[in-house]
């Protein structure tokens, strides 16, 4: 079992197909091959838009012949060697998720946070979970949750990456 999981949210997936540019997809390709060889691992929602996005990315890009080797190595060490290995993978189905405390419902209602952002929460508060933090790029969501009275700790990926990583990321 992982000592410690994480939620991340889509940047993980627009950095592997190179959206981000080149230097946060090689950062993010050394976030994965290190979390590999920890014994940390991710907390994702099966039917979540995320979960959506990286089948598309992976379907999508699989097919193209102007697909390249380094973002079909890096889908595969996301999908092959950590989505589906429960030891790297914590994946929820919908039976597992929960309600949602009242003060994120207040957040999600007034628009405060994006509705899209839910399944994050949805993980996190997930019976059972005790993931370490949701690794954002949203600084609105973290400012929001940072002012919220909800016990939720988000980090910005850049943060986040220098400590795992133990190097400088780009912003």
């Amino acid at each position: 079992m992982a000592s410690r999981w994480f939620i991340l949210n889509e940047w993980i997936l627009h950095d592997l197909v190179g959206e981000n540019g080149v230097v946060r997809q090689k950062q993010s390709g050394n976030f994965l091959a290190a979390l590999l060889e920890s014994p940390d691992g991710i907390v994702v929602y099966v039917a979540s838009q995320w979960m959506r996005k990286l089948w598309n990315f992976y379907s999508r890009n699989s097919q193209r012949e102007t697909y390249r080797t380094e973002e079909r190595r890096l889908f595969t060490l996301l999908y092959t060697d950590i989505i589906r290995h429960s030891r790297k993978c914590r994946g929820l189905l919908n039976a597992q998720i929960g309600d949602l405390p009242d003060d994120l419902q207040s957040l999600l209602e007034s628009n405060t946070i994006d509705r899209d952002d839910t399944y994050l929460f949805q993980t996190f508060f997930a019976p059972g979970v005790q993931a370490e933090c949701i690794v954002t790029t949203d600084q609105r969501l973290i400012d929001a949750i940072d002012e919220s009275p909800l016990n939720v700790s988000m980090v910005h990926r850049d943060d986040f990456l220098k400590e795992y990583l133990g190097e400088s990321p780009a912003r």
